[in-house]
């Protein structure tokens, strides 16, 4: 919430003061945050945003004696490249983590209808309210740091992957693998004539829907399948009409 008061501007002393008390109120002795209270140490992602929390809050400053041995917790636990995926979203959101080149469901998934054999709401209804805005902001890399913005590149211990925002551990070789796949369709379909561009755009609109009220996406999402099928239909009767006789 610090996060996003911040990066909006919106200066509520009153209620950041309240949420950085008890943020300090719950870091255990060895400088981390637990996400469970069972937890034997901390949990990486945990303390990774709370420490920046802090930061954004104008109450303390790295070299506090709070953020000292978080630091030194988040860095002995890999550092902000083996956080989970939300944490390092919320970095790039802020411009201190590298958005990958190709998010592993990209926002034409919005495109497909449900009765395809992959759609986007195969995925369950409260993830999906998260992963629209999720791909339409990774689509167009979006970052915004302002003056509040900590600067996180000490946090680094490895490279992220490719970058990437998956977990290092769990995921190299898929990342790695998907990241290809993913930049050899973007290649080929870049190809296409004039295809790739409107059906882009067209599916931001859709996943920028897909993230309404269930009301507002009953007639808005109806037409927009039905504009790409009008869109689709004139480009093949436009390349018909425009291939040579041999072709026809």
């Amino acid at each position: 919430m610090i996060i996003l008061l911040r990066t909006l501007g919106i200066d509520d002393e009153r209620l950041i003061d309240g949420l950085v008390t008890r943020i300090a109120a719950l870091q255990q002795e060895n400088g981390a945050w637990k996400l469970y209270p069972d937890e034997a140490e901390g949990n990486l992602s945990t303390t990774l945003d709370c420490y920046c929390a802090m930061l954004f809050s104008r109450r303390y400053q790295k070299n506090d004696p709070r953020l000292v041995p978080a630091r030194e917790f988040i860095r002995a636990k890999g550092g902000l490249t083996e956080a989970n995926l939300l944490t390092k979203f919320a970095a790039a959101l802020t411009g201190q983590y590298k958005w990958p080149a190709h998010f592993l469901v990209p926002v034409e998934i919005a495109l497909l209808p449900p009765s395809s054999p992959v759609s986007f709401y195969d995925f369950v209804g409260y993830a999906r309210v998260h992963l629209a805005p999720m791909m339409i902001a990774a689509d167009r890399k979006f970052a915004k740091e302002t003056a509040d913005t900590p600067d996180l590149s000490d946090l680094y211990v490895t490279s992220p992957i490719s970058p990437g925002l998956y977990p290092h551990r769990l995921l190299d070789r898929f990342a790695r693998g998907g990241q290809h796949f993913l930049a050899s369709i973007h290649e080929h379909v870049m190809r296409l004539p004039l295809l790739p561009g409107l059906l882009h755009e067209l599916s931001l609109h859709l996943a920028f829907a897909r993230s309404w009220p269930l009301r507002a996406q009953i007639w808005f999402i109806p037409l927009g399948e039905a504009v790409i099928g009008l869109v689709l239909l004139v480009l093949v009767v436009s390349s018909a009409e425009s291939a040579p006789l041999c072709c026809r």
